[in-house]
């Protein structure tokens, strides 16, 4: 495994003296590739940027990075590009009056890697914002905003698992005395490090050394980084170093790049760079400085930065002992392949044993919606539709030299891609008898390239019927096959569409390691009902051989106009005709028996399959597509590492539920008929179900779950509601401000939740009594002075939406949104209060809400308002002709209110006077 390690390029202090020497840099990585020295990673630790800003990003990309790509391969380089961000990366201007003694006391919970700790660092975040943007490597810098803070990646490189986490040295960076009061947060490197636990090498990419972060926190970390035996690689010192170093009685290895831009040529300084190498053989790692001589114009090796002892005799490399470690199964050496945890090997004749006679009960079932078994697949008495040929055909002839094929068969869920999956297969291997599949029989099990790196040649098919759930690690497998030139193996993957999208797995880079092709299956042909309906009666008991070709002709026809008519929903058309048509009205009877069947089906936890089944269908019937696995599993009490095989297997052999990311029933058909039994049979009230799974999906977070679009759980589901069930929003917003009480983007919620359910009152009491700190949250002090002027409090209203754009109300200038929404809600407030005081001042700060409002990018709503108050105060003779003037008569009109306000003890005590509030953020805004 090979890498090349920069750091400090100080973009945009000499841009000059930069593109030339990152012009130096380009060409000496192009030699050394073309010498065949590849890279498998690029580490790049801090100080791309001098003072944080966009514009040196912008250069850095651009100069930089892309020409970097082409100098590696471009598009045929497989590797991968990852940065943290150093002290010049941090944008200085903005909340630069932070404690950053608060963080670093005994028993601070700032650097939690939870909701809570995100809430507190969020007065930090935007000091990163243009790092974060700025697009520096391959992984987004969205990490720091993130709970965690960290990232956390597990890379595969010949076959083996390196863990690479990245951390922020760089949190309380703010002045020129920074050494010994920074920290990267104890608890989020432990927390980044658990997740890699299981790779036998962790690299842990930082900025700063470890004598530059406080005392006490640098003592916890020297002693995680022995535990873990961790690589660590800095910069900031501007010079190539390397030291084995102990923690808690473990070594580790701390290696440090030169900068690649500190000086010019005729500055002693030196700009310098660092290649490195891992020998898993040996279990050495290897290490090249490099730097810039402008007297010879080339890359020498750097003597003197590493020990002479270490040195590797007769040659410009030095070697340190690789601190690795061996996890529970992991061998570095395999002694013959076999199948990996949760995969299978199916050869010709092992699938040919899985063939047995199909009762009527079972293809019953199984046209009802049950996932089939190879039993179902093989049987020679169900169809196999025209799609199954083709991509048969297709695996079996697949003569590419240079990638693996990889066919995704995809589409909506219940159009029968399980079943044509399973007989695609059978086909590729009846076509081709020396073809063999690996078939995946545990869906969260990922496919390690690890187990396929001593593949033996020969016809392989990769196939899963859960390709979304494992949808990364078969990308890593189909970039190590490709780069093992393993044409000899194709994948088969299978997932519904909205999982795939989902999952994060449509924007992986398919087309770059695989020949991507994507099999779409929807809707039914003439042909295949005709198949379907002869398989029906195949099965059917009794005996019509009289009336068989009328029956079938009868079927086939209903059959294809049911699915032509479920196609204009966004459901499988398949399912839902083969239900209309087998069960119509009865199928309100065929989900009863088998929500029965369901309730007598326990779980471990005491709930049961009816319990699992009855969430589902809830969300389901709602069109409420965001319930995942461990939103459910936590709703049910259930362990999630059993979750799949104790509740959704089951689930998808009784054909109520699918086994996708996102979790729903067979069709909304299904779920309609559920929830209608639900409430009238079993007499549940359903508002219930929701509210327990909101509780579950904060639950699961807080405990350091990951779930997925956990902000649907705290904003779609509460809104969803508002107009058909006011009470159920209303509880459901406030159980979830009950979980995080110091949440101020929850408290807004429900108070606007209140607002729009005609009880602004309530909503503007909860922001006066909220005891937490709405930070940057801007939008916080525009609902509550929203539910003030609902409630008749139009002066309050009015300096609550000057709040909102005002300077001292967060440090951070408004956004373009915020200023909106506060001048809208100005000129609303102003208006009204002119109609009540007939004070000139009002009309004058509606024409100045509206000049400063209508500067900004169109709003359709709040343009409208504003609109109309520019007129409002023009028919009065007012019109606002410049910047300055608005301004101030923004001001006199907010003094104005102030002067007529009932002056709460609640308002005074959060925001500052009308006299006192500036509005220089807005307006730089607006000049911009």
């Amino acid at each position: 495994m090979r890498w090349l390690h920069c750091s400090d390029f100080h973009m945009g202090k000499d841009r000059t003296a930069q593109e030339r020497l990152v012009t130096k840099i380009i060409e000496h990585v192009k030699n050394t590739v073309s010498s065949g020295f590849v890279p498998d990673l690029v580490f790049i630790t801090g100080d791309i940027a001098n003072n944080g800003l966009k514009r040196e990003y912008d250069d850095f990309r651009k100069g930089f990075l892309l020409p970097l790509r082409q100098a590696l391969g471009g598009d045929e380089w497989c590797g991968r590009i990852i940065a943290v961000p150093g002290n010049h990366d941090v944008d200085r201007t903005k909340n630069d009056g932070f404690d950053r003694e608060a963080p670093l006391a005994g028993g601070s919970q700032f650097f939690d890697p939870s909701t809570h700790g995100k809430n507190s660092r969020d007065i930090l975040s935007p000091r990163f914002k243009a790092y974060r943007q700025g697009a520096v490597a391959d992984l987004s810098g969205d990490w720091i905003s993130k709970p965690k803070a960290a990232f956390a990646e597990k890379i595969v490189i010949d076959g083996v698992q390196f863990g690479v986490v990245g951390i922020n040295t760089a949190w309380l960076s703010k002045d020129n005395n920074d050494r010994l009061k920074l920290t990267p947060g104890v608890e989020l490197v432990e927390a980044a490090l658990e997740d890699v636990k299981d790779c036998p090498v962790r690299f842990v990419l930082g900025h700063h050394p470890l004598t530059w972060l406080h005392e006490e926190h640098v003592r916890r970390l020297r002693a995680i980084f022995g535990h873990r035996r961790v690589i660590y690689l800095h910069g900031h010192m501007h010079k190539a170093d390397g030291s084995q170093e102990d923690g808690a009685g473990d070594s580790f290895l701390v290696l440090q790049a030169g900068a690649a831009f500190q000086a010019r040529d005729d500055e002693p300084w030196r700009n310098g760079l660092l290649w490195g190498e891992i020998d898993l053989t040996s279990e050495q790692v290897r290490l090249s400085p490099r730097f810039w001589n402008p007297d010879n114009y080339d890359w020498p090796v750097e003597s003197g930065r590493f020990p002479e002892k270490r040195r590797i005799a007769n040659t410009d490399w030095w070697e340190y002992p690789l601190p690795i470690t061996q996890p529970d199964g992991y061998t570095a050496k395999l002694g013959g392949w076999s199948a990996p945890h949760g995969w299978e090997l199916l050869t010709p004749k092992e699938l040919v044993s899985r063939r047995h006679d199909v009762t009527t009960e079972e293809a019953e079932h199984f046209f009802d919606g049950a996932e089939p078994d190879w039993g179902i697949a093989l049987c020679t008495k169900l169809p196999r539709r025209a799609i199954v040929g083709s991509l048969a055909q297709q695996l079996v002839t697949y003569r590419d030299q240079e990638r693996p094929l990889a066919i995704l068969l995809t589409g909506p869920g219940g159009e029968g891609k399980s079943m044509a999956l399973r007989q695609i297969l059978a086909t590729a291997q009846e076509l081709d008898g020396k073809t063999n599949i690996l078939w995946h029989i545990e869906e969260t099990s990922p496919i390690s390239p690890a187990s396929l790196a001593q593949l033996p040649r020969g016809s392989w098919i990769i196939a899963t019927d859960a390709a979304d759930l494992v949808a990364k690690s078969l990308f890593e497998a189909a970039a190590e096959l490709r780069r093992n030139r393993r044409t000899d193996v194709r994948l088969l993957l299978c997932s519904r569409d909205t999982d795939w999208r989902a999952s994060g797995a449509e924007k992986l880079e398919w087309s770059k390691c695989t020949d991507y092709r994507v099999a779409p299956l929807s809707g039914l042909t003439k042909e295949d009902a005709d198949l379907i309906a002869s398989a029906w009666a195949d099965f059917e008991k009794g005996n019509f051989s009289s009336e068989r070709s009328a029956w079938l002709k009868e079927k086939a026809r209903l059959l294809f106009e049911a699915t032509q008519h479920e196609a204009q929903v966004p459901e499988g058309s398949l399912l839902g005709g083969v239900l209309a048509v087998r069960h119509g009205a009865g199928l309100r009877a065929h989900v009863a028996r088998l929500m029965n069947r369901l309730v007598e089906c326990r779980l471990v936890s005491g709930t049961s399959l009816y319990d699992a089944f009855a969430y589902i269908a809830v969300m389901h019937a709602e069109g409420l597509s965001f319930l995942s696995r461990p939103v459910l599993a936590k709703a049910l009490n259930c362990d999630l590492r059993q979750f799949g095989k104790q509740v959704i297997v089951p689930l998808a052999r009784e054909a109520a539920a699918t086994s996708g990311s996102i979790l729903l029933t067979r069709h909304r058909r299904i779920a309609e008929a559920a929830v209608a039994i639900m409430e009238n049979e079993f007499g549940e009230d359903i508002a219930d179900r929701f509210h327990e799974l909101a509780r579950a999906a904060k639950a699961a977070r807080r405990e350091g779950t990951f779930v997925p679009e956990l902000h649907r759980w705290d904003y779609d589901l509460p809104e969803h509601f508002i107009s058909k069930s006011p009470e159920t929003s209303i509880r459901i917003a406030s159980e979830l401000l009950e979980v995080a009480l110091d949440n101020s983007k929850l408290a807004v919620n429900l108070a606007r939740i209140y607002r729009k359910c005609d009880d602004p009152a309530k909503g503007a009491d909860l922001l006066k009594s909220f005891t937490g700190v709405p930070g940057i949250n801007r939008s916080f002090w525009y609902e509550w002075g929203t539910c003030e002027g609902n409630r008749g409090n139009l002066a309050d209203n009015a300096l609550l939406a000057g709040w909102t754009v005002a300077d001292q109300a967060t440090p951070i200038r408004p956004e373009v949104k915020e200023a909106t929404l506060g001048l809208s809600g100005l000129g609303y407030a102003f208006g009204e209060l002119y109609d009540q005081f007939l004070d000139s001042r009002f009309l004058a700060g509606c024409s100045a809400a509206s000049y400063l409002g209508l500067s900004l990018p169109f709003d359709p709503t709040a343009h409208a308002y504003l609109e109309k108050n520019r007129k409002l105060a023009e028919s009065n003779g007012i019109r606002t002709a410049e910047l300055s003037e608005a301004l101030d008569q923004l001001s006199a009109a907010l003094i104005a209110a102030w002067e007529v306000c009932d002056k709460q003890q609640e308002l005074l005590s959060k925001i500052a006077p009308a006299t006192s509030m500036t509005f220089s953020g807005l307006a730089r805004l607006v000049a911009h």
